[in-house]
């Protein structure tokens, strides 16, 4: 998990936290808030490119099948992004999920 604190002055201070870990390690420090979540991208790209390697899939019957799939992925505490009605996970995440999903609800995926 890649979390960002910020200190009095309003810079931000960015940190990888695993989650058998107490404390997290620093990553770099970003004053501007709007250059932080590109440079955490970034950042991500160039030392965690099997785990920020995504996949997207839609949800074929529309509004209905969006809110089981978040339902689940939130209650598996899987980290997506959601578009209309395309889902985005991490490869890693959707390889394990795939089959439940297509349980759920009706997907297109590549």
């Amino acid at each position: 998990m890649i979390i960002a604190v910020k200190n009095k002055e309003g810079i931000y201070r960015v940190y990888k936290v695993d989650p058998d870990q107490s404390e997290g390690i620093h990553l770099f420090n970003e004053s501007d808030p709007n250059q932080l979540r590109s440079r955490i991208r970034k950042w991500c790209r160039e030392h965690l490119p099997e785990e920020m390697e995504m996949v997207h899939f839609n949800a074929k019957n529309g509004r209905d099948d969006c809110i089981k799939i978040k339902h689940y992925l939130t209650d598996q505490n899987i980290p997506f992004e959601l578009k209309q009605h395309t889902f985005f996970i991490s490869k890693q995440r959707y390889s394990s999920v795939k089959d439940k999903i297509k349980n759920i609800a009706e997907i297109e995926d590549d």
